[in-house]
């Protein structure tokens, strides 16, 4: 089975317009209050296509699609005449997006789910001449409307990487060696989970080091920052962890930007030798702002400060989205 993300664009379309839920899901929000949380996948049934083509918001939303299509003079029905055929196709396509024609369908069948619910559907698309394919998306419910999840700002667990002792490597990250000593961080493997480590072990000038992570506007509230950690060999405080309005985003910006150090939030950092959750900061006081992420390690193995650090599962991400 292909376990598939939605595209960028269909996801602009439902999410982008501030309007959208107001425009096609007009009431819900004087419904009666939600009365529970589920978790779940389903498998849309042959029966669900044909509620999906006959449902009376997604014909309002293929009317709308047809006439914003249609040139002056000219009436296109194509996403209307698609949606009358998925009863007996049973299948999404380019026409029809399942995250623009999925939502009202959810709606209707779990109105009563409470915010916070989720369920990753199963459902047929095919691609131009290709065969049929099972494909994946998670839906949630936020302010008591289903939709399609947006993805994370951040997300890295590391698995895409090889095995081996690899220096910390991605696109639009920053894994940046500024004291004496030119080890980086690197990304290694300990029963079967990997991470990112860093120790100034047997470095006897200043390990200043530093992974940076990519630069993202705050849009709304119940924004978070959070992060797994491990702290082993425990040799001093040899890690702080910050946050910057300012950061310009290139190697040279990293002493002119203003950091705030927030790592008293992260409780974590005092467990040793077991990987736990580090903590958890809120971005509400972000909104609208530029945020960029920062862990510097700083030590010496001359000045005893040689504490090994362990990070995985870095996430920043719209709390009302995690299981």
């Amino acid at each position: 089975m292909k376990r598939n993300i939605l595209s960028l664009i269909a996801m602009l379309f439902v999410l982008g317009s501030c309007d959208y839920n107001d425009k096609y899901f007009d009431g819900l929000d004087e419904m009666s209050e939600p009365q529970d949380i589920v978790k779940m996948d389903y498998k849309l049934l042959d029966g669900d296509y044909a509620l999906i083509g006959s449902n009376s918001t997604n014909k309002k939303i293929a009317l709308d699609l047809d006439e914003a299509a249609s040139a002056e003079g000219e009436k296109i029905e194509i996403y209307s005449k698609a949606l009358a055929k998925i009863k007996d196709t049973k299948t999404f396509d380019k026409l029809l997006d399942p995250s623009v024609f999925l939502p009202a369908f959810l709606q209707e069948k779990w109105f009563t789910k409470d915010n916070g619910s989720s369920v990753f559907i199963t459902y047929n698309y095919q691609e131009a001449e290709k065969e049929v394919e099972e494909r994946e998306a998670l839906f949630v419910v936020l302010n008591n409307k289903w939709i399609l999840k947006p993805l994370a700002l951040i997300s890295v667990d590391f698995e895409d990487y090889d095995k081996g002792y690899i220096d910390f490597v991605r696109e639009g990250w920053f894994n940046l060696a500024l004291g004496d000593e030119v080890k980086v961080w690197q990304v290694k493997e300990y029963n079967k989970n990997k991470y990112i480590d860093f120790s100034a072990y047997k470095k006897n000038g200043i390990c200043e080091n530093w992974v940076i992570t990519p630069t993202n506007k705050i849009l709304d509230k119940d924004f978070i920052f959070k992060f797994d950690i491990q702290v082993r060999n425990y040799a001093g405080d040899c890690l702080t962890i910050l946050v910057s309005e300012d950061f310009n985003g290139k190697e040279d910006g990293v002493a002119s930007a203003n950091w705030k150090d927030i790592t008293e939030i992260f409780k974590g950092l005092e467990k040793r030798d077991e990987f736990v959750e580090a903590g958890v900061f809120k971005l509400d006081e972000y909104i609208g702002k530029n945020v960029t992420f920062a862990f510097k390690y700083l030590g010496s193995a001359s000045e005893g400060k040689t504490t090994t650090y362990q990070i995985d599962n870095i996430l920043l991400d719209n709390s009302n989205f995690l299981n």
